[in-house]
């Protein structure tokens, strides 16, 4: 029998590699942790268990998942051994500095100027006064903002990018054994909404995989890695449509790779998957998912979680948005334009 691994869901990853110094710290008050951790038990294995303080889950939430996934939910208070960092492994000081370069957008840069697709540049001392109105302002992890940045409290280099006129957001997933791409929607902030997968992409988008391939096997060849997810989007330029095919890299689980294996479970050809915050007179029809069929909509969250989540899933696209209109979840996240 298989070993339970006690599992501490670390969605905060991004903020550890952004220390200056390493150290190891188990938040039990974490807000982003507090409000995703849910999400483990729709993606964990058998012998996963979710390292909890005091969250504790309805049993009928439970049983639900439980129906979908046909394996027993585990939690523990306590790891007997050493912990497994779920999202990203930042355990040992070793670990976390090599996190902290492959996970870096200066590092990214500098693969894009390497392989001849841009060139960004670094402001090493950073003052306000040194900024102008439309750029991208990047810190080497966990920091995306437009503009000026009004905060006093910060220094050090920034990543200082031309704010393109985005179309659509892509992400895609290469290891030995496959390559899938799909997209993203994000908010005008940046904020992180849902996913669509559709095989569709991979057919249509075959020429950007080979790119994402080149992609992938340099950053192979510096850190010895075996995945990778690379963020990536389309952009207007004097009315033509342009690629910029590597935005940003994620050396540890995401939410699109999380999205993409439920997809694979629970979902049938295509699938729309919708991650957003709880707001007063949240309000849809009723969901009804076909298990059988693979078809419907399926909520994923319990009624009162602060990130609320859900899978659309159907044969085709057409589908999809008549699902997606008729629950009235277009009306909650009219940015996703499918």
């Amino acid at each position: 029998m298989e070993k339970i691994k006690v599992c501490y869901v670390n969605f905060d990853f991004d903020y550890q590699l952004s220390k200056e110094n390493f150290s190891i710290s188990i938040e039990p008050e974490s807000n982003i942790n507090n409000k995703l951790r849910y999400l483990f038990f729709w993606s964990c294995s058998s012998h996963e268990s979710l390292f909890s303080f005091d969250k504790t889950y309805c049993e009928k939430y439970k049983l639900i998942i439980k129906k979908y996934r046909n394996i027993d939910l585990l939690t523990s208070d306590k790891s007997d051994g050493e912990l497994s960092f779920w999202w990203g492994d930042c355990s040992t000081e070793e670990k976390w500095k090599l996190e902290k370069k492959i996970n870096s957008k200066f590092v990214s840069a500098q693969v894009e100027n390497e392989l001849g697709m841009s060139s960004k540049s670094i402001i090493k001392d950073f003052e306000v006064s040194d900024l102008c109105e439309n750029k991208l302002l990047k810190k080497e992890h966990g920091f995306t903002g437009r503009g000026f940045v009004k905060s006093k409290n910060f220094k050090g280099p920034v990543l200082i990018e031309e704010l393109f006129d985005r179309v659509n957001d892509y992400g895609t997933i290469i290891d030995a054994n496959k390559k899938v791409i799909f997209r993203n929607f994000v908010s005008q902030t940046g904020q992180y909404v849902g996913s669509h997968f559709s095989k569709d992409y991979k057919n249509e988008l075959s020429e950007v995989l080979e790119v994402q391939t080149n992609i992938f096997h340099k950053y192979k060849q510096k850190f010895n890695i075996s995945k990778l997810q690379i963020d990536s989007f389309t952009y207007l330029d004097g009315g033509k449509v342009c690629w910029r095919y590597l935005c940003e890299v994620n050396h540890r689980r995401s939410i699109g790779q999380l999205a993409y294996k439920i997809h694979t479970e629970l979902g049938n050809q295509e699938s729309l998957f919708i991650l957003i915050p709880l707001v007063n007179k949240f309000v849809t029809s009723e969901l009804v998912y076909n298990e059988k069929e693979k078809s419907g909509i399926l909520k994923l969250s319990h009624e009162t979680e602060k990130m609320q989540c859900f899978l659309i899933t159907a044969k085709t696209t057409q589908e999809i948005r008549v699902f997606f209109e008729e629950s009235k979840l277009a009306n909650l996240v009219p940015i996703i334009k499918l």
